[in-house]
């Protein structure tokens, strides 16, 4: 399994439970690669619902796409493209 050092940091720090919506989602949200943002985007996503919608609203319409996972199968995505499936997922905190 490959992880990113983004991802490793992220899963240390929710363990900790250190990640919350005022610390370490938006941080890495604004310093972060691709990854890093979409990881973000899902943790501030279910942390604030508002602040994730104006995220996501604001997201420009590029064509830098970053690998996901799904199961087995490793698809290429754009940052835009993840958002919304954040956003049309239905576990989505009202």
């Amino acid at each position: 399994m490959i992880i990113s050092k983004h991802e490793a940091t992220d899963r240390h720090e929710s363990v900790a439970g250190n990640c919350t919506e005022t610390s370490r989602a938006p941080n890495v949200y604004t310093k972060g690669d691709l990854e890093a943002k979409a990881y973000a985007l899902t943790g501030i996503r279910k942390l604030s619902t508002p602040r994730f919608n104006e995220l996501y609203a604001a997201l420009p319409n590029a064509n830098d796409e970053l690998a996901t996972m799904g199961g087995c199968i490793v698809s290429h995505k754009t940052l835009r493209n993840v958002a919304k499936q954040l956003a049309l997922s239905p576990d989505q905190k009202k």
